[in-house]
């Protein structure tokens, strides 16, 4: 999911404490080590995920693109330490494995529970060494993640990203002849451009895709959500030590009365 671009001096100011109270440390000379809890920092981030363009949390290469390593016994053999530029996702592992531990799929129901139709596709074609790809031109690859979002389409892709440093606007790249996206193709092929972003808007409605805020910032919403859910906890235990205490009250005095 691409390098990890939090900001170590920002996450040492937040939880000092917290991080001391566990024996964590941020010290460069333990990277590594045991208790080392640290952070490369955007800047960092950006260049180990070089030549992509972003990091983790956002939709460009640098955020999604990895290898995928495959091994083992159901491996044709002959493909051993060979290279495939085929696509991947991660929701085709789970097809993949059921294949290749031969689960028979039980249909639309499970237990009296409706099963959800997989939307992966089942590698095992490329694993036994039947095709290149199991993708063709037509099929898509759609992501989303704290109002960054991107689609595959054959060789092209759009991505949006939001926040200080992106312009929250749909682009499209050639990511075959231009992995890095650097070149903007929007205006350039607008045909394909709007394909996308249809298939896109599709994607969205099927799956129930609840659109962001403009001004939405992913790390500030995290953050929130975070302090709420530790208030909440503190405000149960508050509610119960409080509870504890009065019962405790209400004994002694009966005992004492």
């Amino acid at each position: 999911n691409g390098a990890e671009p939090s900001d170590p001096e920002r996450i040492s100011k937040a939880f000092p404490l917290t991080r001391s109270f566990l024996g964590y440390n941020a010290d460069y000379e333990t990277l590594g080590e045991k208790y080392s809890y640290n952070f490369i920092g955007r800047n960092f981030a950006s260049a180990a995920s070089s030549p992509f363009g972003h990091y983790k949390f956002h939709s460009g290469e640098g955020g999604l693109r990895v290898p995928l390593i495959i091994s083992g016994p159901a491996l044709r053999e002959g493909l051993e330490g060979q290279i495939n530029h085929g696509k991947a996702y991660v929701k085709d592992l789970a097809p993949t494995i059921l294949s290749l531990a031969g689960t028979e799929h039980p249909g639309t129901e499970y237990q009296g529970k409706t099963i959800e139709p997989s939307t992966g596709i089942n590698l095992h074609p490329v694993i036994n060494g039947q095709v290149e790809t199991v993708y063709d031109n037509k099929d898509i690859i759609a992501y989303e993640i704290g109002g960054n979002a991107a689609l595959i389409k054959g060789d092209y892709k759009i991505i949006l990203n939001r926040g200080k440093y992106d312009d929250g606007q749909w682009h499209l790249y050639n990511i075959t002849r231009d992995p890095g996206e650097t070149t903007e193709l929007d205006k350039i092929q607008p045909a394909i451009f709007s394909d996308l972003l249809n298939e896109y808007e599709s994607y969205a409605k099927a799956n129930g895709v609840i659109p962001v805020p403009k001004k939405y910032i992913q790390t500030r919403q995290i953050a929130i959500n975070g302090l709420k859910a530790i208030f909440r906890a503190e405000i149960v235990l508050f509610a119960i030590g409080l509870m504890s205490l009065i019962a405790f009250i209400i004994y002694w005095r009966r005992k004492t009365t």
